[in-house]
């Protein structure tokens, strides 16, 4: 009863893992749509399912960092931070917008301070590329920092080196993108 319409995982041990469910249901597309808070996030402990967060519109990215909770919205289209109980469940009243972007995805860790997260920075774009996969969906690839409560662009595309864009990561030097519809995964070069 607490996977309702799961979109990502965040492993936090072997045993305890958090889980965005993005909608109320895996068939409410109305609740994408309309910005419908329909979306939650849980927290199995090792023992049992809580629910940690609830009330969202389409939350997707979701990751740890220290006694704070970290969630990416596709449609309230901001990333927030929640301090955690001893539980594992937000506290009350502690919700802070840590960013601002239309249709942030998924996350990656760079360091203790720095996260990657993509964004489907139009999202009607990103619809016609889901109907069409030679339709056009540009993408972002931001900075996220903890500490200065920011983010800044990495990497922009207009879709023409990869559309919709999911997750990026740091590897061997380089930047790898990966997306939603189509078979591969892009490495890109950054300047130094």
């Amino acid at each position: 009863k607490y996977l309702k319409s799961p979109n990502d995982v965040y492993a936090e041990s072997s045993e305890k893992f958090w889980v965005s469910n993005d909608a109320s249901s895996r068939k409410s597309n109305l609740e994408l749509l309309l910005k419908i808070k329909g979306g939650n996030i849980v927290h199995y402990n090792g023992n049992s399912f809580i629910k940690s967060i609830p009330r969202l519109a389409y939350p997707n990215g979701v990751i740890r960092s220290g006694n704070q909770l970290i969630v990416s919205t596709t449609r309230q289209n901001k990333i927030f931070s929640y301090t955690l109980d001893n539980w594992g469940k937000a506290i009350p009243g502690t919700q802070k917008t840590i960013a601002m972007a239309k249709g942030w995805d998924n996350f990656s860790r760079v360091n203790d301070s720095l996260l990657l997260c993509t964004a489907h920075i139009q999202p009607i774009k990103f619809l016609k590329h889901y109907r069409k996969s030679n339709q056009l969906s540009p993408i972002a690839v931001f900075v996220i920092n903890l500490y200065k409560k920011n983010a800044e662009i990495l990497f922009y595309t207009d879709g023409s080196i990869i559309s919709a864009g999911s997750t990026a990561l740091f590897y061997g030097g380089s930047l790898y993108v990966c997306q939603v519809f189509d078979p591969y995964i892009a490495k890109i070069s950054l300047a130094k």
